[in-house]
């Protein structure tokens, strides 16, 4: 409230807010020292009543604000601004890469196998010969009956010579130094000789290695195969490895 007693009235006085005026009546006595002390005369007051405009901030805890403390107001975000778009319109997402195709990789090389033969080379026709395996062994039929094993065994014998004869189609017929022919018996996977009878089980292809080192089989799954000295040996599919390469020698 603010009350204007001897300066003339309220309009010399200028307010700033939001505020109310009233007036009251008064009767004074003009005080000692002025040019009518005691003389009496009514006078009306102005007065204004200025509106609460401040509320008192209160911490977010509950607790009250110290008092005569002025709460302090909350400030606005700061909007983001984007280069480029007018303020107050939504940026439009940027539309992402579309990523890229991968690479078709290359396919993959067959490995080459240990000791593949390459096919070409013939082996020596109508000329006994010994099949050398390893261990400075080879090729050894134990009897001239039918049905007799072949094993690997020690060269030098007309056991261990063999004669190859062509059959036809790439295939050859070879016949041991004892008179029958390399068989394959198809019920054990060994081999053994018999007389001839012109059947698959007796055609095999002679595939050159390296130089006079071949591989001696009826298919890739029946290769003529050293597996241990002095035994049997077996016909067996077909691995590249060393075992299944014979080395024709005279």
């Amino acid at each position: 409230m603010f009350a204007n007693g001897f300066d003339g009235g309220w309009g010399n006085w200028a307010f700033y807010g939001l505020f109310d005026r009233t007036s009251r009546e008064h009767n004074w006595a003009y005080p000692p020292g002025t040019s009518r002390p005691g003389q009496r005369y009514n006078h009306t007051d102005a007065v204004v009543n200025f509106r609460r405009t401040l509320t008192s901030a209160v911490p977010s805890g509950g607790a009250p604000a110290n008092p005569g403390q002025i709460a302090s107001s909350t400030v606005p975000a700061v909007p983001v601004v984007v280069p480029g778009v007018p303020v107050g319109e939504p940026a439009t997402p940027g539309v992402p890469a579309r990523p890229g195709v991968p690479a078709k990789p290359g396919k993959p090389g067959t490995p080459a196998q240990p000791g593949k033969p390459s096919g070409s080379g013939r082996p020596p026709l109508a000329t006994p010969v010994y099949l050398r395996t390893v261990n400075g062994l080879g090729a050894v039929a134990t009897g001239d009956a039918p049905g007799s094993t072949v094993i690997a065994g020690k060269l030098g014998g007309a056991d261990s010579r063999w004669t190859f004869k062509d059959a036809g189609g790439g295939r050859y017929r070879i016949t041991n130094g004892l008179g029958p022919d390399l068989t394959e018996n198809a019920g054990t996977y060994f081999a053994n000789i018999n007389g001839w009878k012109g059947g698959s089980e007796q055609k095999r292809e002679v595939l050159n290695v390296a130089g006079d080192t071949y591989q001696i089989r009826i298919s890739d799954q029946d290769c003529l195969t050293y597996h241990e000295d002095r035994k049997t040996l077996g016909v067996w599919t077909c691995d590249g490895s060393a075992e299944q390469q014979w080395t024709i020698t005279r």
